[in-house]
């Protein structure tokens, strides 16, 4: 599943397109008589919220995680897009070969307790897998794989407890204990690339502390 990317690529074009195409169709033929006044459109607010943790994986240096999300807030739950950039570095590569593993989501938080403490929720997406060109070079002179770029789907169920939170400047941040959970098969290289091994596995359950909810 992981090499055959192609018709992934394939489906998103063909999604896009019809998003950037329905509007307007969806609009023809369906305009206010002249001198009839528009009504404003009302625009849901959206926030951005920025943030990097550290990860750690074995056969690939330690590094930072950027991610940014944006949240839509609803009466009874939360969307969320996130979008995170993982940059591996395997170790012992003489030219900092490196693995790019940009992670798409799109989630639903929900709240329930004593002052909607407790949070819970799932997500869907998927993982893009990018070998940088020197990773490429290497594996064919060295191993003779052909690597390819390529996106496996993704999926995340979650649950949390808001503990506390604190004051920095203007701005509040809850603390909270959560545990996430990322399932999505491995993406396999056709062959062994030095400490990386023969794949990368992308499903992960991990539990941590944060000072954000999204």
């Amino acid at each position: 599943m992981a090499r055959s990317c192609h018709p992934f690529l394939r489906l998103a074009v063909v999604v896009l397109v019809l998003s950037l195409l329905g509007p307007a169709r969806a609009g023809a033929g369906l305009l206010p008589p002249p001198g009839e006044e528009k009504k404003p459109v009302k625009l849901e607010k959206v926030e951005r919220s920025f943030g990097v943790r550290w990860f750690r994986k074995e056969g690939y240096k330690d590094f930072f995680e950027p991610r940014v999300a944006f949240i839509k807030r609803k009466p009874h739950f939360s969307e969320t897009i996130e979008y995170a950039w993982r940059p591996m570095e395997i170790f012992d590569m003489p030219h900092r070969e490196r693995i790019d593993r940009v992670q798409c989501l799109y989630n639903r938080y929900y709240f329930a307790g004593h002052e909607r403490r407790l949070f819970y929720g799932a997500g869907v997406g998927g993982n893009i897998v990018l070998f940088n060109q020197k990773l490429k070079d290497w594996a064919k002179q060295h191993r003779n794989i052909d690597l390819q770029d390529g996106v496996n789907g993704l999926g995340r169920l979650f649950v949390g407890y808001k503990v506390s939170q604190i004051t920095l400047g203007k701005k509040v941040y809850p603390v909270v204990v959560r545990v996430d959970g990322f399932f999505s098969p491995d993406y396999r290289f056709g062959g062994t690339l030095g400490r990386a091994g023969d794949r990368l596995e992308l499903s992960e359950i991990k539990a941590d502390v944060g000072l954000s909810i999204e």
